[in-house]
């Protein structure tokens, strides 16, 4: 059971996420959350539909295996030819 605390819920991948904070800025609107990482996670939970079929860079508990901020590139990530690329696992 995880302890939800209060101003926060869980979205639908079980993160932690702060209720939704919005200002306008020089006529821009700003939208912003706030997450609780799990202990001892460095990224939040989630499944990117971009990522490769098995057996290549699969990670279902990442919400992108390239980039963000709290997304950790994943280990097989690497760069080449200008540009970040999923390496066969």
């Amino acid at each position: 059971m995880v302890n939800v605390p209060k101003s926060y819920h869980l979205d639908g991948n079980g993160n932690l996420r702060s209720a939704l904070r919005s200002e306008v800025k020089d006529g821009k609107l700003h939208i912003s959350y706030h997450y609780i990482l799990e202990k001892g996670k460095i990224t939040l939970r989630g499944e990117h539909p971009k990522l490769a079929e098995p057996p290549k860079c699969v990670h279902p508990e990442r919400l992108s295996c390239n980039y963000g901020d709290g997304f950790e590139r994943c280990e097989s990530m690497k760069h080449a030819d200008g540009r970040w690329v999923c390496e066969t696992t």
